[in-house]
C-alpha cells in the first residue's frame, strides 16, 4: 500500500492524474462487470472492493460505481473522494437520496443499507479509514471539503 501511497503524493497534483484514475476506473468497472466482480484493478492490487449500484436522483436510472472500501465488523465504510477533487461524487447524492444500494463484493450480490457518517462518529472511522487507506487524508486536503462516508450493512432478508 506504501506504494500507491508515494505514486498518489507524486502524481496527485500532476494534471494528468485524474485522467489516469478516471481512465482506471472506466477499466475497473468494465472488469467487474465481465467477471461478475471477481476481478479488477482493485482486486488485483490486493485492496477490497465492491460494485456499488444506486438509482440515479433525478432519473431513477441505475448507476453503478467500483469502489474501495474498508472492512468495518459486518459492514463497509465507503468514502466519497472524487479522487481529491472539489465536487462530491454523484453516487454520494444518489446513496443520500435512496438511503439504500445494491453492492457486489468478490461476486456476492446484495442488498445494503447506507447509513451517513454522523458527527459522532466520524473521528473514530475517519481513524480506521486512514489506517487502510492514508491516501484519504491527501485526498481531503486537495479537495478542501468533508469527504462524505458512509456505513453500508448488509440488509436483513424477510
Amino acid at each position: 500500500m506504501e506504494s500507491q501511497s508515494r505514486f498518489v503524493r507524486a502524481f496527485g497534483d500532476s494534471p494528468y492524474y485524474l485522467t489516469l484514475v478516471k481512465f482506471a476506473a472506466k477499466v475497473d468497472l468494465a472488469a467487474q462487470r465481465l467477471t461478475r466482480g471477481r476481478v479488477g484493478l482493485l482486486t488485483l492490487g490486493g485492496f477490497p472492493n465492491l460494485l456499488l449500484t444506486t438509482k440515479g436522483r433525478k432519473t431513477g436510472a441505475e448507476r453503478t460505481v467500483s469502489l474501495l472500501y474498508v472492512p468495518h465488523g459486518d459492514d463497509m465504510i465507503v468514502v466519497g473522494s472524487n479522487f481529491g477533487q472539489a465536487t462530491h461524487p454523484a453516487w454520494t447524492a444518489n446513496l443520500t437520496a435512496a438511503g439504500r444500494a445494491v453492492v457486489r463484493v468478490e461476486g456476492e450480490t446484495f442488498s445494503v443499507i447506507a447509513h451517513p457518517v454522523r458527527a459522532e462518529q466520524r473521528a473514530e472511522l475517519w481513524a480506521h479509514v486512514i489506517e487502510h487507506w492514508p491516501d484519504y487524508t491527501d485526498y481531503a486536503a486537495r479537495s478542501q471539503r468533508e469527504l462524505r462516508m458512509f456505513v453500508l450493512s448488509r440488509e436483513s432478508e424477510r
